[in-house]
């Protein structure tokens, strides 16, 4: 979310610099000044998706594997609807940071910046909770001497 409000903050002064405030036209930027934004946002998704599920999988029991993992999902999906809500909450909040049809005129880099806070507070409440968390204690497989010995191949005479 800091990259994309540092882009967008950039952006609104390649608009003002060329007095395009209130015009449609395309500016004098590239579009892959989005592509810092959605690299970050690919790798940490893609980083998150593997950690969990290795998490899930090493943690749950054997039951419960795939509904935590379809727990992440539908708390993935909600989180995706509520954003929604969000935006509506903020925008009306913030007295209309995203109220005109203008990107030029609104203020989306507030917006970025905001959503950047939130994501610092989420991430020290996850280290707060991750601190409680308890490991399981892996499982020590007992050795057998009668399996031990036909795997050697000894054989009672």
């Amino acid at each position: 979310m800091a990259v994309a409000a540092v882009v967008e903050s950039h952006r609104k002064s390649v608009s003002i610099k060329h007095n395009m405030v209130d015009s449609a036209s395309p500016l004098p930027m590239s579009v892959f000044w989005l592509g810092c934004q959605f690299v970050i946002s690919a790798m940490a998704q893609i980083f998150t998706l593997v950690g969990l599920m290795n998490f899930f999988y090493a943690e749950s029991t054997s039951g419960l594997k795939s509904l935590s993992m379809a727990i992440s999902w539908s708390s993935l999906a909600f989180g995706y609807f509520t954003s929604s809500v969000v935006v509506s909450v903020i925008n009306k909040v913030s007295g209309g940071w995203l109220a005109n049809n203008n990107l030029n005129r609104d203020k989306l880099d507030y917006f970025y910046w905001l959503l950047a806070g939130v994501s610092v507070l989420n991430f020290g409440f996850y280290l707060l909770c991750a601190s409680w968390y308890n490991y399981k204690k892996p499982e020590l497989k007992q050795e057998d001497p009668i399996t031990d010995e036909k795997a050697k191949g000894i054989t009672d005479v």
